[in-house]
């Protein structure tokens, strides 16, 4: 019966064209930026990011010559620990 009624064909494409969409929104919007990180030229440079939970979150930031492992949530921010060079030494 396909193509005997062209009301139901076009919601057919309509339909996957949908799909396709929604695909590639959710990919540009959750795949793309795990894949591109920016570059780290300035005085700041975030070496490392790891979620917790939703809004709390660890970084290790580099700066100056020393690391800093700092903890963000929607309190704030605060520097757990600090050392130096880019070892730990």
């Amino acid at each position: 019966m396909t193509g005997d009624n062209p009301i139901f064909d076009f919601l057919k494409v309509m339909t996957v064209l949908a799909g396709v969409l929604a695909l590639a929104w959710a990919g540009l919007r959750w795949g793309l930026p795990r894949f591109i990180a920016p570059a780290s030229t300035g005085p700041i440079q975030v070496i490392a990011r790891q979620s917790l939970e939703p809004r709390k979150t660890l970084y290790i930031i580099r700066t100056g010559g020393r690391d800093l492992l700092l903890a963000a949530s929607e309190s704030g921010v605060s520097v757990l620990r600090e050392w130096e060079g880019p070892h730990g030494q």
